[in-house]
């Protein structure tokens, strides 16, 4: 058996438990790994309880037993090879251990900052009267508090305390939280190395009614001449407080399309003189939208288009349409990378890829962690810090020096989302 010096000796389990209530988690205890799998071998009240995946349960009341001890018998598959062992149990007949609730229950706000303290109804701590009045003496300092289960979404700290223990939000609320959270908590002696009691934790999220995306303008406008092909000619931005904005063109019109993320409105085709509209929604994470009116003003180009011949005017549209769309297609519209917390400062495996003739405006992002440089590469110039920032975006642009002097400019966006530290750096 893989013990942990937490692993207990006995687990003290109340007769009254309803069906469902967790009795050990195997996997947090160390009598097994992630990747293997655990099988409960038949006993005499093997059939009481239920194994799902890592985790013990309770599948009918302990009320029918008589004994107070029960050995429980395990098989570990890995592989080829096997290996057993026992988890040894204590019936409590007379329902004396546990906490001063089974059920815990509290509420957090999703804006809630890190380091907020979550307040349940009765402190967290054993029900030392009930146990003083039958007469079991043990000793308050001897008794330590743990998060038993996984705490799903939420990142959490059990504090001990010399009576009682405290819960701590480590980090903030994510934006796609669900909406109840529960895990449970013990009571570990480690005097006796018993596990004395366990209690169930409900934490309700309370999401705050946010704001729909705010666009930058109440209308968007914009006037040039004839236009090839995937070319950019707009950029809409909206800020919202809920995560990432995505956007769309609604209704969706033959002549324009939008990157999601970036808010960049390019052309599909050659566009002809004339005035579009069109609307553009902006969608935030948990759901609110907003639109803002887009107007495109599109006029003859007199420069090549008025030229005398007829050759040059075609053949000119046609190399920039030809090659504005290779270069589109060749480069995404926006880059997005997953960087965990420790990463080292310095260049990025990742470049913006460029064209021979092309080359990046020198950018650095709003809080200073990334610098895009001319040939395109992407340097970490400061310590990312997930608590602090889940998403770092850039906006460079990259200039092209086209035929007969001209010079296009394509705008792309860099999103990298900030992981969680490296295992191996933990």
């Amino acid at each position: 058996m893989l013990c942990t010096s937490s692993t207990p000796k006995y687990i003290i389990l109340r007769s009254n438990l309803p069906k469902g209530w967790l009795v050990v988690d195997l996997l947090y205890y160390g009598y097994m790994l992630s990747d293997e799998t655990v099988l409960l071998k038949n006993g005499t009240y093997s059939d009481h309880f239920l194994l799902d995946n890592h985790q013990l349960l309770l599948q009918k009341p302990l009320t029918d037993i008589q004994e107070y001890k029960i050995k429980l018998q395990f098989v570990v598959d890995r592989g080829r090879f096997q290996r057993p062992f026992s988890i040894d149990t204590k019936l409590d007949h007379q329902n004396i251990y546990g906490f001063n609730t089974d059920i815990y229950e509290a509420y957090l706000n999703s804006s809630a900052k890190v380091g907020t303290q979550i307040q349940f109804q009765l402190p967290l701590a054993l029900n030392y009267e009930k146990l003083k009045s039958n007469d079991i003496n043990i000793s308050e300092k001897s008794i330590r508090y743990s998060i038993i289960t996984s705490t799903n979404d939420l990142g959490l700290n059990l504090i001990n305390r010399p009576k009682y223990s405290e819960l701590y939000l480590t980090a903030a609320v994510p934006v796609s939280v669900r909406p109840l959270q529960q895990f449970y908590i013990g009571a570990y002696d480690i005097e006796t190395q018993q596990l004395l009691a366990t209690a169930r934790c409900l934490i309700w999220i309370q999401f705050n009614d946010t704001d729909p995306p705010k666009f930058t303008a109440k209308t968007y406008s914009v006037t040039l001449d004839s236009t090839v092909p995937y070319s950019n000619i707009l950029r809409v931005t909206a800020k919202s407080t809920s995560g990432v904005v995505t956007y769309q063109i609604e209704p969706e019109v033959s002549e324009f399309d939008i990157s999601p993320f970036s808010g960049d409105i390019f052309s599909q085709k050659h566009i002809l003189p004339g005035n579009y509209a069109f609307n553009v929604t902006a969608k935030s994470s948990n759901g609110q939208k907003s639109k803002v009116p887009v107007k495109v003003f599109v006029v003859k180009n007199t420069s090549i288009a008025m030229s005398p011949n007829p050759w040059l005017r075609s053949n000119s549209i046609q190399s920039r349409a030809s090659k504005l769309q290779r270069y589109r297609r060749g480069m995404a519209t926006d880059i997005n990378l997953m960087i965990p917390e420790d990463h080292p400062l310095g260049l990025l495996k990742k470049r913006i890829p460029l064209n021979h003739n092309e080359r990046v405006v020198k950018s650095t992002d709003i809080n200073g962690y990334l610098t895009v440089h001319q040939n395109g590469s992407i340097e970490l110039i400061r310590e990312l810090n997930y608590e602090l920032e889940k998403t770092v975006s850039c906006t460079v642009q990259i200039i092209r020096k086209g035929e007969y002097g001209y010079r296009s400019i394509n705008l792309l966006r860099i999103l990298v989302e900030v992981s969680k530290p490296t295992a191996s750096s933990r």
